[in-house]
C-alpha cells in the first residue's frame, strides 16, 4: 500500500506545482471527517541568516504597463528558505509577501525592506498559501491533506480542515472573504465557510485530480481545472453549486486558471507550453499563446487586465499583451517557474528564483 501511495504521489506531483514536481515529500497522513484543534507552534521569530541583495529599503517602483514593461528589472532577492519556493502571495495592501517552500515553512516578508517578518509551521508539508481579502487570515494547504487558516497578526491557527483523501492542490478566497475554495488530488472541489471552518459545499463533477481553483472578480463563479486525461475547466455557480459549463480544449493537465479583472476572460496554463485565453461567456478559446519551451506553472493578470505574465520551467517568464496576444517581454527568472504574481497596486512582480529565493521585479522611477 505504501508503494502504491508513493507511486500515485509521484505521478500527480508531475502536474501540481514545482514543489510537488521536485518532491517536497511524500508523507501520507490519515484524513478524518472532523475538524481538529490546533496543535501547531505559533509564529517563530525571523531567522538571522536571511540575506538581501539590497541593504536599503527598496525604492518605490513605477506601475508595470505595456508602455513600461521593457524597463522591468530585478529589484530585490529574498533569501531564507532552505529548499525551492513553490507558492507566493501578496497581502491585499501589498506590504507583506507570503511564501511557502519544500522546507516546510511559510514565511512572511516585509515587501519594502525585504526583511523576513515571521515563520509559520504547517506540519506535514505545505505547498500553497493565500491571503484573505482583508489580509487578516492566511490559508495554507499541501501534502498532509489539511487546510489551515492562520491569524496573520498572532500566528495562531483559526481553523483546521482535514476532510481530504489526498494532497490539497489549490486555494482561493472569495472576493468577500466568506468562502475558501479548495481543489485536491481526491478530485474534490470544496467551498469552506471561513467563519466556521465548516464545509459549505462539495462540488462534484471532476473525474481526475483538481489542480487549480479561482473565483471570478464578482464572486458569482468559480473556475476549477483538472489533470489529464480529463483536462477540463469547469465553471460553477457559487450560490447554487451547479456546474454552468465545461471548457474543453486544454490538451493536458490544467496547472492554473485565473479570471481577468473584469471577469470577461479566463486564462489557463499547463504542460507543453500551454497558455490559453478563454471567453467566459461562450466557453471558447480566444487566444492560444505559444512561446514557452517547457511546462507552464505560474500565471497572473495585471491589476488592470492589460498584461498576462506566465512562468515556465524552461527558465523564462513572459509578459503578454492581452489585447493583441503579443509577447512584450521575455526574461529569465532563474527558478523552477512554479509561481508568479503581481502586487495589488501593479508595481511589482514576484517570482521564485534560483537558490531557493524569491525575486521582486519592478521599474524604478
Amino acid at each position: 500500500m505504501n508503494d502504491e501511495k508513493s507511486a500515485l504521489q509521484t505521478m500527480l506531483c508531475l502536474a501540481v506545482i514545482t514543489l510537488l514536481l521536485i518532491g517536497c515529500g511524500s508523507k501520507e497522513t490519515v484524513s478524518t471527517a472532523t475538524t481538529v484543534p490546533s496543535t501547531d507552534k505559533p509564529v517563530t521569530p525571523a531567522v538571522s541568516t536571511t540575506e538581501f541583495t539590497t541593504a536599503m529599503p527598496m525604492p518605490s517602483p513605477r506601475a508595470i504597463s505595456p508602455a513600461t514593461v521593457a524597463q522591468l528589472e530585478k529589484l530585490n532577492t529574498l533569501s531564507g528558505h532552505t529548499d525551492r519556493v513553490s507558492a507566493i502571495a501578496f497581502s491585499p495592501d501589498g506590504t507583506l509577501l507570503a511564501s511557502v517552500s519544500a522546507d516546510g515553512e511559510i514565511k512572511l516578508w516585509d515587501v519594502e525592506s525585504g526583511q523576513e517578518v515571521s515563520t509559520f509551521e504547517h506540519s506535514g508539508g505545505a505547498c500553497l498559501v493565500a491571503f484573505s481579502p482583508d489580509g487578516a487570515l492566511l490559508a495554507s494547504g499541501g501534502l498532509d491533506h489539511v487546510v489551515r487558516l492562520w491569524n496573520v497578526e498572532s500566528g495562531q491557527q483559526v481553523h483546521t480542515f482535514n476532510r481530504y483523501d489526498g494532497s490539497v492542490c489549490a486555494l482561493d478566497f472569495s472576493p468577500d472573504g466568506s468562502l475558501l475554495a479548495t481543489g485536491s488530488i481526491d478530485r474534490s472541489v470544496r467551498l469552506l465557510e471561513v467563519a466556521s471552518g465548516q464545509e459549505a459545499q462539495n462540488l462534484a463533477g471532476h473525474t481526475t485530480p483538481v489542480f487549480t481553483v479561482a473565483f471570478s472578480p464578482d464572486g458569482l463563479l468559480l473556475a476549477s481545472g483538472s489533470a489529464r486525461p480529463e483536462s477540463h475547466i469547469k465553471l460553477w455557480d457559487v450560490e447554487s453549486g451547479q456546474e454552468i459549463r465545461t471548457l474543453v480544449g486544454q490538451e493536458t493537465d490544467v496547472h492554473a486558471v485565473a479570471f481577468s479583472p473584469d471577469g470577461v476572460l479566463l486564462a489557463s496554463v499547463g504542460p507543453m507550453a500551454e497558455v490559453k485565453l478563454w471567453d467566459v461567456e461562450s466557453g471558447q478559446v480566444m487566444r492560444d499563446l505559444g512561446g514557452h519551451n517547457g511546462n507552464v506553472f505560474g500565471m497572473a493578470f495585471s491589476v488592470n487586465g492589460t498584461l498576462l505574465v506566465s512562468s515556465s520551467d524552461d527558465g523564462t517568464m513572459k509578459v503578454w499583451d492581452v489585447e493583441t496576444g503579443r509577447v512584450l517581454r521575455s526574461f529569465r527568472h532563474g527558478g523552477e517557474g512554479s509561481t508568479v504574481t503581481f502586487s495589488p497596486d501593479g508595481s511589482l512582480l514576484a517570482s521564485d528564483g534560483s537558490g531557493n529565493t524569491i525575486i521582486l521585479w519592478g521599474i524604478l522611477r
